[in-house]
């Protein structure tokens, strides 16, 4: 996939200088936007998604400086080139203080102009890219590859290489826990977008005010603690993926929000008037079914096919046993890497491994192997820890019989002993379940269940 080109606004008075300009960087391959004024140069920053500013310090009514210190309240990321006479380099200089990537005296050489522009972007590129890492390293675990020797684990990898193959919206279905978020990353990893920005919006995580302004965020004043203009996800992903985690936890407002970017690239930050556009493949994933919700009315069948152009079922840890050996010695691995040790599992504990039904899949397995290695003083982990596979969750395996409970009953039952093994804290609760804490407070409303203080 070709790269994004470079977006330059060149702001000057002299028409001559800034026209040319413009059409030389354009040959280059850079895409341009001429503006003879401050207040030119703003309208256009509030349309537009721009990489870096040349902007010449003395111009009629708003100056350098103002447009500068505008500019970056509208673009914080922008990164903004002075353009000085001899007689203004300490006024440049002061520039630089407030925020200004450098300063060049008119006249000047192009390629000397082309090379600082490119490394203005460089340095906004460096900064976005940190921004990601930022974000992403609190998400990352051992789950961070895809293991695994069965008939399901080489189906997820063929779609896996298909969708990154196809540069278009995906769905992704299956139980809380199976991995459908390192299928979203393996697609991106393998897609012409891998060098890109991966983002994820946990759609369980925010109120629906708050995704909103995550999600496009907003301008300067769109409400009362707005003190600044602040980039939203869609821009952040700019040019990349984004993952839009637990899709069918989206109010129908926000429902509408998203069809309108999923069909056209453009929305508006909150606040603002102006539409942006942005180039991004968008990922969704769910642990609903979405057919039933488009049918039952909580989820619109306009977006529903809009993000269905291609869609897989992540199957569950029950349908691919013969992986878990292999995913629990990935993952002791990986924790023996970051300590230093050598803990091992017995033979006879990986066949506990692969009885269990694991609920809560590929999460509930790292997390089940996590535990067992802090609670283990030596080189082998301790049979004592693996007791409450056998005992805290019923066979799923089992055959159905009239006597056997509903499905919505052995659910309470389930969060129940939960709350009871992590006395009471929701999160580490919701954690131990695989789902967001505000998935967990509406099942607990669900099924009229008051949980017990936290101790």
């Amino acid at each position: 996939m070709k790269p994004e080109p470079i977006t330059v606004l060149i702001v000057d008075d002299e028409e001559p200088f800034r026209t040319g300009l413009c059409a030389r960087l354009k040959r280059k391959g850079f895409r341009t936007f001429g503006a003879a004024t401050g207040e030119e140069a703003l309208a256009i920053a509030r349309e537009h998604l721009l990489d870096v500013a040349l902007v010449d310090i003395r111009m009629p009514g708003m100056n350098g400086i103002e447009l500068l210190s505008k500019l970056k309240e509208t673009h914080p990321s922008i990164e903004v080139i002075i353009l000085t006479g001899a007689a203004s380099v300490e006024t440049a200089l002061e520039a630089m203080k407030l925020g200004a990537y450098d300063y060049l005296s008119k006249p000047c050489k192009f390629e000397e102009l082309r090379m600082l522009v490119e490394r203005a972007y460089e340095k906004k590129r460096l900064r976005h890219e940190k921004l990601i890492l930022e974000k992403e390293l609190k998400r990352l675990t051992c789950t961070g590859e895809l293991v695994g020797a069965s008939a399901k684990a080489a189906e997820i990898r063929k779609f896996i290489s298909q969708a990154a193959q196809a540069d278009c919206a995906v769905l992704l279905e299956g139980e809380s826990g199976v991995g459908k978020e390192l299928v979203a990353r393996e697609i991106h990893r393998q897609s012409a977008r891998a060098d890109a920005p991966f983002v994820v919006l946990d759609c369980g995580a925010f109120p629906e005010t708050l995704l909103a302004n995550e999600l496009f965020g907003h301008e300067k004043g769109a409400f009362t603690t707005a003190l600044d203009s602040r980039q939203g996800l869609l821009e952040i992903a700019n040019g990349g993926t984004l993952l839009i985690d637990e899709v069918g936890e989206l109010t129908p407002a926000n429902q509408v929000a998203l069809l309108r970017v999923a069909e056209t690239n453009k929305f508006r930050r909150l606040g603002g008037s102006k539409e942006l556009h942005v180039n991004i493949r968008i990922i969704a994933s769910t642990n609903r079914n979405l057919r039933d919700a488009v049918a039952e009315g909580r989820f619109r069948k306009d977006l529903f096919y809009r993000l269905e152009i291609l869609h897989f079922t992540v199957p569950t840890l029950r349908e691919r046993k013969e992986d878990i050996p292999l995913l629990a010695e990935h993952f002791l691995a990986c924790l023996n890497r970051a300590r230093g040790t050598n803990k091992k599992l017995k033979p006879e504990q990986k066949e506990l491994l692969k009885s269990h039904p694991w609920p809560g899949n590929v999460r509930e397995l790292a997390n089940i192997i996590e535990r067992s290695f802090y609670l283990s003083s030596d080189d082998k982990i301790q049979p004592a820890i693996f007791i409450q596979l056998e005992v805290d969750v019923p066979n799923l395996d089992r055959p159905v019989t009239p006597t056997t409970q509903t499905l919505s009953d052995l659910e309470r039952e389930h969060i129940l002993r939960m709350l009871a093994a992590k006395k009471g804290n929701k999160k580490e609760t919701a954690k131990a379940l695989g789902i967001s804490r505000s998935r967990l407070y509406k099942m607990l409303k669900k099924h009229n269940i008051a949980p017990p203080p936290e101790s």
